[in-house]
């Protein structure tokens, strides 16, 4: 008869209520658990480590969704306590990118014949004329000579080496152990997106700017984070813990970890009004992000029909917001309107 045989078959008899019971239930909850295992990406407590955040005892602090005596040791790479060599080797895509910075940054300030002085470049660069030459995003390259190409070039350039060295920290601290934690598919495609909606929107709202850099890229990357943490809201319900306390530790680890990230952006984009920093990019980068997140993070979200929902939702959003600033762009944006593409050889607009 199953559980369900102790409630009478008497007419006479009220039925009592059916009640979930742990100690009888056990493989019922096993496989409850299991299956909510299955369908989540609980690893972002990881990535918290890159901010400092780590429990003294590793046994009393699950990950979201996860009993202190299921920790799944090795299913993500534990980057923090890995050497730089095999950091490295392990996220690769994180690290070429990084590389990709260096090198551009030797080839330009080489091709420029050194460092301009602090006068003209306070970035400890090249000049604007060699920064163009390699790719930077200008709006009217893009319009009147149709190098569509800089709406991706700007992210693997820097100013100067004050600017290279702050964005190389900052996605070396985090950049890495998003790859570790996403997989390094799920990464590119973020970082490439964030970018590219970042130099949208630089083109579309400061046209009359050079624009270069990986903060877009960046900001894109701790948007997503951001959506991904969003999308394990439901991990710290109590129903998927033994022990109560696990879960407000789960709670609490989660809420902490989305306040650092909010932080983080609102410091961002309070710092972007700071002449020389590109606020588009960092804003559109982050929206990119965001959206991005949503996109390939919606299969950790519980329910068939929220995930539907977010998947559908954000897939719309993207291509939508991407159409629409195109065409923006490319339809209402005017860079120069006093100079003619014949004429345009020589104009040349001032850095960002």
């Amino acid at each position: 008869m199953g559980r369900f045989a102790q409630y009478g078959t008497s007419q006479n008899e009220q039925s009592p209520p059916p009640q979930y019971s742990r100690t009888k239930d056990k493989s019922l909850e096993t496989s409850f658990m299991n299956h909510a295992d299955s369908i989540r990406r609980p690893s972002s407590v990881e990535a918290s480590r890159s901010f400092g955040f780590e429990s003294s005892n590793e046994d009393t602090a699950p990950l979201f969704g996860e009993s202190s005596g299921t920790r799944r040791a090795g299913n993500i790479p534990r980057i923090e306590s890995t050497t730089i060599k095999q950091k490295f080797t392990t996220t690769w895509a994180s690290s070429l990118s990084i590389f990709s910075y260096l090198v551009m940054m030797v080839v330009c300030i080489y091709d420029n014949g050194g460092i301009e002085n602090w006068s003209t470049n306070p970035m400890l660069g090249p000049s604007v004329e060699t920064m163009v030459k390699y790719g930077a995003n200008s709006a009217p390259l893009i319009l009147y000579k149709e190098e569509y190409w800089r709406f991706i070039t700007p992210t693997f350039l820097h100013a100067g080496l004050i600017h290279l060295g702050f964005n190389v920290y900052v996605q070396y601290s985090f950049g890495s152990s998003l790859e570790a934690m996403w997989g390094t598919p799920t990464w590119i495609m973020i970082f490439f997106v964030s970018g590219f909606m970042g130099n949208l929107g630089s083109a579309i709202f400061m046209p009359t700017t050079i624009g270069v850099g990986a903060s877009g890229a960046i900001m894109g990357m701790l948007g997503g984070w951001f959506l991904e943490l969003f999308c394990h809201w439901k991990d710290d319900d109590p129903i998927h813990f033994e022990d109560p306390e696990e879960a407000k530790l789960a709670r609490k680890q989660r809420k902490k970890m989305m306040l650092v990230l909010f932080a983080n952006i609102v410091i961002t984009f309070a710092l972007s009004i700071v002449p020389m920093v590109d606020w588009a990019a960092h804003v559109f980068g982050c929206i990119g992000g965001m959206i991005a997140g949503a996109f390939f993070f919606q299969s950790d979200v519980i329910g068939v029909c929220k995930r539907t929902s977010t998947l559908y939702i954000s897939a719309i959003s993207l291509v939508g917001l991407t159409a629409v600033g195109l065409w923006y762009f490319f339809n209402e944006v005017e860079p120069c309107p006093d100079v003619s593409a014949d004429g345009f050889t020589n104009y040349l607009p001032p850095v960002c």
